[in-house]
C-alpha cells in the first residue's frame, strides 16, 4: 500500500506498508465509519519546500534529515545527509530524464518542476496528466484542449521562438510593466498590490511601483486552465473584498510605521513581504479574487 498526504498542490508526507497490514473499515454501533486499528506509518517521509512554490528543499525520514539542492529551474540535482555527504546526485537530458545518477534513483522522486516520478511506469505525474520523459510529451491529451495550444500532447511551447539569435530583440524602453507585458490566452494579468492604491500612504512612503513585474501575476480566467492558481475574471464582489483586505493591511502597516518611525526601506520591506505572501496565496488558490 502506497499512501500520500497532500498539502494543497504538493506532497507533504508519503509512506507504504504491506497489504496484510492494511486496516479494515468498520462501522460502529452508532453508525460511525472508522478503522479497526491504526494505519502503519513507521517509514513516514516528510518533504519540505521553499516558501514560494514547488521546489523541494529537504527530506525527513525519522531522525534523518537530507538537504536537497536544485538547479535554476527548480529540478533537484543533489541531496546531502546531515553530515554533508552526497547521497544522491543526477543531471537531466533535454526531455527531463535523469542521467549520471549517483545513489538510488527514487531517493529523490521529484523531476522537472511539479513532476513526481512513478517508479513502476517511469512516467512523471504532473497533476492532471502523466509525462513521458523518453519522448518529451504527455501520454494523454490536454484537458483544456486547444486552449492550451495546437499540440494536445506537448509539454511546453516551442522555446526556439523565444531565442534572440542576433541579440537585437531588446526589452521595452523603460523595462517591462503592466502596460507592455505580453498577453497569455486564458489568463488575465493581476496586480498583487492593487493598481488603484498608488497614492496610499504606505505605498508612497515606500516608493513602491504597483506596475512593476514582480507585483503582477497571470491568473486563469476559469477552472481547468491551471491546477492551483486563483481565478481572475474582471471586477466582481470577490475582487472588491480582495482589494479591501489589501487596503486594510496597508492601513495597518502605516500605523506600525508611524508608531515606530519607519524609514523608506522599512516600509518597502514590509510591502514586499505582503506582496510575496499574497502572491503565494494566489498561486496556491488560497486567496480568492473571483
Amino acid at each position: 500500500m502506497y499512501r500520500y498526504l497532500w498539502d494543497g498542490d504538493v506532497i507533504l508526507h508519503e509512506w507504504d506498508y504491506a497489504e496484510t497490514d492494511r486496516p479494515n473499515t468498520v462501522v460502529t454501533e452508532t453508525g460511525e465509519v472508522t478503522l479497526d486499528r491504526p494505519e502503519p506509518v513507521e517509514n513516514l517521509i516528510t518533504w519540505v519546500y521553499d516558501s514560494a512554490g514547488y521546489v523541494p528543499t529537504a527530506k525527513i525520514v525519522g531522525n534523518r534529515h537530507y538537504s536537497i539542492i536544485s538547479d535554476y529551474i527548480g529540478r533537484p540535482v543533489q541531496a546531502y545527509d546531515d553530515k554533508g555527504n552526497v547521497v544522491w546526485q543526477a543531471d537531466y537530458d533535454i526531455y527531463g530524464n535523469l542521467r549520471n545518477i549517483h545513489g538510488s534513483r527514487q531517493f529523490i522522486p521529484f523531476r522537472q518542476l511539479g513532476q513526481y516520478e512513478d517508479e513502476e511506469t517511469g512516467l512523471y505525474y504532473n497533476r492532471f496528466r502523466y509525462y513521458d520523459p523518453r519522448i518529451g510529451n504527455y501520454i494523454s491529451q490536454d484537458p483544456i484542449r486547444l486552449a492550451g495550444g495546437m499540440s494536445l500532447y506537448a509539454y511546453v511551447h516551442n522555446t526556439n521562438r523565444w531565442i534572440d539569435l542576433l541579440g537585437l530583440s531588446g526589452m521595452p524602453k523603460g523595462g517591462w510593466n503592466y502596460g507592455n507585458m505580453p498577453k497569455l490566452e486564458g489568463y488575465q494579468l493581476h496586480h498583487v498590490i492593487p493598481k488603484s492604491m498608488p497614492e496610499h500612504p504606505t505605498i508612497k512612503a515606500a516608493g513602491f511601483d504597483v506596475n512593476k513585474p514582480s507585483n503582477l501575476i497571470y491568473l486563469p480566467i476559469e477552472d481547468g486552465i491551471h491546477s492551483t492558481r486563483s481565478i481572475h475574471n474582471g471586477w466582481n464582489k470577490a475582487h472588491v473584498n480582495y482589494n479591501a483586505d489589501i487596503k486594510q493591511k496597508l492601513n495597518d502597516l502605516v500605523k506600525f510605521g508611524n508608531a515606530d518611525r519607519w524609514g523608506r526601506q522599512q516600509y518597502l520591506d514590509a510591502i514586499e513581504s505582503l506582496r510575496e505572501e499574497t502572491r503565494l496565496g494566489l498561486r496556491k488558490g488560497e486567496i480568492k479574487c473571483y
